[in-house]
C-alpha cells in the first residue's frame, strides 16, 4: 500500500519535494522506531507506532481517491457546459 509512496519519495528527493516525501518520511520513521522498540535495540517498548505506519498510507490513498473523484466530476461538469 505504501510502496508506491516510498518509491515516489526516492524519485522526488533529488528532483523536487512534494507530499510523497512527507508521507514517506512519516511512514519510514514510524515503522523504523516501532521495529527498534519491539526488539529493544535502541528504544524501549513505549516507542511502538505500528498503527501510524498503517494509517498514514491509508489516509494518503483515501485523499488521492477523493481528489480523483473530484477531478472527474469537475471535468464532466465542464464538458456539459461546453
Amino acid at each position: 500500500m505504501s510502496a508506491q509512496a516510498i518509491v515516489n519519495f526516492f524519485h522526488s528527493l533529488y528532483k523536487n519535494l512534494n507530499m510523497d516525501v512527507m508521507y514517506s518520511m512519516g511512514i519510514i520513521v514510524a515503522y523504523g522506531s516501532s521495529i527498534l522498540g519491539t526488539f529493544g535495540i535502541v528504544l524501549d517498548h513505549t516507542f511502538m507506532f505500528y498503527e501510524s505506519a498503517v494509517m498514514l498510507p491509508s489516509f494518503l490513498m483515501i485523499g488521492r481517491y477523493l481528489e480523483a473523484k473530484a477531478k472527474k466530476k469537475t471535468s464532466d461538469s465542464i464538458r456539459e457546459l461546453i
